[in-house]
């Protein structure tokens, strides 16, 4: 399913496209974010096996100029369609990185997801130019 819709910002725009769920689950991923080889794994158990819990988040690293960085945000979130129709799970935040909020059961997967920033300098100071 494709959506088109004006936008809302960050987090009402994942609000508005999770409403919209006709999957038991959500994945959020943004384009610059890949699993580490791990994670594909215990997502695929999850789905074999059947989830215990309402969501689930996962440990973060940041590459930022050829370095990674453990971050203390949570990576991409699982969770129950049920709990967002419900507003049990919601994306907060006015602007960029938005944090998820959930009132329910939270588990937490052990492998990485692998957030791909800035390769350089320039290329970080490109993205504070003004549009």
């Amino acid at each position: 399913m494709v959506l088109e819709d004006s936008w809302r910002g960050y987090a009402n725009q994942k609000n508005r496209a999770a409403e919209q769920a006709e999957n038991d689950w959500i994945l959020s991923l943004d384009a610059d974010e890949a699993f580490e080889r791990g994670l594909e794994g215990e997502i695929w158990s999850l789905k074999k096996h059947g989830p215990l819990i309402d969501a689930y988040t996962m440990p973060r690293l940041a590459q930022y100029m050829g370095r990674w960085i453990l971050s203390t945000a949570a990576g991409i979130l699982i969770a129950r369609s049920g709990c967002i129709t419900a507003r049990r799970v919601l994306w907060q935040g006015d602007f960029v990185h938005e944090s998820v909020k959930v009132e329910g059961r939270v588990g937490h997967l052990q492998s990485n997801l692998l957030h791909f920033t800035c390769e350089s300098l320039s290329e970080h100071l490109r993205t504070m130019e003004p549009v």
